[in-house]
């Protein structure tokens, strides 16, 4: 029982940094019609600044958030403005045209970290939490696992305020939901997307930090984080905000929970599997309507 409850917490925790990972490419698939493949790149980055910021700065790994979500979203902002709104006016095909284009960005920016990084793998850890240790009920959680969880879900309560409670954001809903009808009533599309993208992309350094304090990671490391964003949105409705973070969940708790009963090295195959039950029965993501 208590092995049980372990894997539950752990995988709750787990589910909600997935969901955090996952959120913006589901924004900017859904709101853009863009397939970001560079977006767990990004991540990767965003765990190399916290890292070195900490190991090499000795700056708190968690301030570093001060510097990676402004200059991610200007960079989101930017790449959007530069480049996917001219995909927008030279091909009907926004999504795979972005998925090749992002896939080369991805690639080069995973030459470029292991070029400055090195390809060794690093976690980040985090002296004040090394040995800090939640206990409850005869489960024991780790400081690291419940700070990188908290991150991740004030992150995530800031995204969903953002797009329900505010105007910029309710615009970001209404271009998601009808281009062209958003546009008739005066809604700058531009504008909204090239916040999308900046929000996608600084929600992805977020989620970087946030694995970093989990997971061993590496420039590589961005392909098996696409991997689980694919499973993620897919499964919980490309665009679906609150799918993304349910499905996010189910997916860590799917990671912990099959642990138990398959060998590890079949864990991924329970994994996908399931995707495929459910993309039989609910091809458009379990929470679409």
């Amino acid at each position: 029982m208590t092995e049980l409850l372990q894997n539950l917490a752990s995988g709750v925790m787990i589910g909600i940094v997935y969901a955090l990972l996952s959120i913006g490419f589901s924004l900017s698939w859904g709101t853009l019609g863009v397939i970001s493949i560079v977006h767990p790149a990004f991540a990767v980055l965003g765990a190399y600044i916290a890292y070195f910021s900490y190991h090499s700065f000795g700056f708190d790994p968690i301030a570093s958030l001060l510097f990676t979500i402004p200059v991610f979203f200007f960079i989101g902002v930017a790449i959007n403005s530069t480049l996917f709104n001219r995909l927008n006016t030279i091909t009907k095909h926004v999504g795979f045209a972005s998925m090749v284009v992002t896939f080369g960005m991805a690639i080069t920016l995973e030459s470029l970290m292991k070029f400055f990084f090195t390809a060794d793998p690093r976690l980040l850890r985090i002296d004040y939490l090394r040995d800090l240790t939640l206990s409850l009920g005869g489960v024991s959680i780790a400081s690291r696992y419940l700070v990188a969880a908290f991150i991740a879900l004030i992150t995530l309560a800031v995204i969903y305020y953002f797009l329900y409670s505010t105007y910029t954001g309710k615009a970001v809903r209404a271009v998601e939901q009808e281009k062209e009808g958003a546009a008739f009533v005066g809604i700058n599309v531009m504008r909204v997307s090239s916040i999308t993208y900046g929000i996608a992309l600084a929600s992805a350094g977020v989620a970087g930090l946030a694995l970093a304090m989990v997971y061993p990671f590496e420039p590589p490391i961005h392909i098996p984080w696409l991997v689980i964003i694919f499973l993620v949105v897919i499964a919980g409705g490309v665009g679906s905000v609150v799918g993304t973070i349910l499905t996010g969940l189910i997916v860590g708790l799917l990671f912990t929970l099959s642990g138990m009963v398959v060998p590890f090295s079949l864990v991924n195959l329970v994994i996908f599997l399931a995707l495929i039950v459910v993309l039989i029965f609910r091809p458009k993501g379990i929470w679409s309507v």
